[in-house]
């Protein structure tokens, strides 16, 4: 952070930055990419830099670099410690922050992984522990190069310990789980975190292994809740860039007045409350990956400045002159029809061709409903250990399951299941269970048989079937928009928009 911020200044940008990192460490990710991405933000915004979080082993108990800012693969094996050894050691044994103002006068430092020639630079070290219930769990630490004052490198280590807070939460939760996960088939396979044994996925799969090595701009399509951001921190974690930041960024999310700036940054006094400046997602995805979740979402006003960057051509921060280049592989995702928006001029063309380079098609559920008993198993396994249950789930009622239509797909099979377990006073969930709870579940009473695909002769436009679509999600919840949008996986605001522009009113205002 700049020296020349005053304390209000100072207070604001921190307040902001705990709040990004607060969202980012709220999404239930995988604990490493999350991670990732709070150290990529300490870098771009506090010119906090290698950042490293380092973690006991159990198994052998050593201390180990679990997640790094910058660091190589190999720098990061290399970084293992016994406790009370070195500086992270130290920390680690002691439970007690540790300021260090000039590395290269501190016998302590071993050089495991970085810094190996820190001749002629002034570099400070700032590490704090990692605690749960009083107990240590690991060790965060930065760097901050340049011969900062005490008083400032001081307030970053008070910083790094709130962060060092956050984290520890994330932390707890993966030694839950951890331990009760079923084994992958092969650890090294990333796509061993996506579920499906279809012959579908196994051709997504097959897909996503030739094109993740690539630098090539990827367009995922498909239904809302089919697992589109899964599949593209899949596709990151497969790539040569898995070691530097996945950022995501969803557009339909953000107002048009935010998107610009979290897309791009902003300088200070750009507008009202800018009081400092803000590197964009851009920036903060800096020799990683960006995802562009439901860019069908993003404004026109917006999409010239997108296609400059996408061009490579550069973009510039709100209220800035300076044209900033960054080296970033660009996700894109939607569910909405791009090209009949392209034909309505409501999609700029060129940056349509520009993104759909290669587009990878995700198959909705009741495309592969031989992988439902997977994700059945898979989720039930999962909430049964986050509430301490152990249900379980009879044959006939997995059939039940197997033969719904799904049109909310995995999502909507997922916040089922969790609501099964939750609610359940039962050890088996049978047939009459989810009949007993289908007005909690969201679920008609007998789900129905999947709806086999119109005949070619009968034709509908997408219009027609997003009105459809519509209409039966707000008639299935009684009208509840939050509960419609929540079943379509729109935001509220586009539901609004949506009933506006279909003219839709419930039965009562219609008459």
């Amino acid at each position: 952070m700049s020296p020349t911020l005053r304390t209000d200044e100072r207070h604001a940008e921190e307040l902001a930055i705990l709040y990004e990192i607060s969202k980012t460490l709220a999404t239930g990710r995988e604990m490493a990419s999350m991670i990732t991405h709070v150290l990529a933000v300490l870098h771009a915004r506090l010119h906090l830099d290698h950042g490293t979080l380092v973690l006991l082993d159990p198994q052998t108990n050593e201390l180990a670099i679990e997640v790094a800012h910058g660091l190589t693969e190999e720098e990061r094996t290399r970084g293992r410690f016994r406790i009370g050894e070195g500086v992270t050691g130290a920390v680690f044994k002691e439970g007690k922050p540790l300021l260090i103002p000039d590395l290269s006068r501190e016998p302590r430092f071993l050089h495991r992984s970085i810094r190996r020639n820190l001749s002629g630079r002034t570099v400070a070290l700032l590490a704090v522990p990692v605690r749960l219930h009083e107990e240590t769990v690991g060790v965060l630490s930065v760097d901050r190069e340049g011969g900062v004052a005490q008083g400032e490198l001081e307030r970053d280590l008070q910083f790094l310990s709130v962060v060092a807070t956050l984290i520890a939460q994330v932390v707890r939760v993966r030694k839950v789980l951890t331990p009760a996960l079923p084994a992958a088939p092969n650890p090294q396979d990333a796509l061993s975190g996506v579920i499906g044994e279809s012959l579908v996925m196994e051709q997504l799969f097959d897909v996503i292994r030739r094109v993740s090595s690539s630098r090539t701009i990827l367009l995922l399509r498909g239904e809302s809740g089919t697992g589109k951001e899964l599949l593209a921190r899949t596709i990151h974690a497969l790539s040569p860039r898995r070691d530097r930041a996945f950022v995501a960024v969803h557009c339909a999310a953000l107002p048009e007045t935010l998107l610009e700036s979290e897309l791009f940054g902003h300088e200070r006094g750009a507008f009202t409350g800018a009081v400092a400046r803000r590197p964009g997602r851009f920036e903060l995805a800096e020799g990683g990956t960006l995802f562009l979740d439901e860019v069908g979402d993003i404004p026109l006003s917006i999409q010239a400045k997108l296609l400059r960057a996408v061009q490579g051509l550069g973009f510039e921060r709100l209220g800035g002159q300076r044209t900033l280049k960054t080296d970033v592989r660009l996700l894109a995702a939607t569910h909405r029809p791009l090209e009949e928006m392209v034909r309505r001029g409501a999609f700029r063309e060129d940056l349509y061709y520009r993104l759909n380079v290669v587009p990878v098609m995700i198959p909705p559920l009741r495309e592969r409903t031989e992988d439902i008993p997977l994700l059945v198993d898979y989720f039930l396994a999962t909430f049964n250990r986050e509430h301490g249950k152990a249900v379980t789930i009879s044959p006939s009622a997995l059939t039940l399951l197997t033969d719904y239509h799904w049109p909310g797909n995995v999502r909507e099979l997922e916040h089922c299941l969790e609501r099964l377990v939750l609610l359940t006073t039962q050890p088996v969930i049978t047939p009459e269970e989810i009949d007993a709870l289908a007005h909690l579940l969201d679920l008609p009473k007998e789900p129905a048989k999947r709806a086999a695909a119109p005949p070619p002769s009968l034709p509908r436009s997408v219009q027609e079937l997003e009105r459809a679509e519509v209409v039966a999600a707000l008639e299935r919840t009684g009208w509840v928009k939050a509960r419609a949008a929540k079943r379509l996986g729109l935001t509220p605001r586009q539901l609004g928009y949506r009933v506006k522009k279909y003219g839709l009113r419930p039965p009562e205002e219609g008459e």
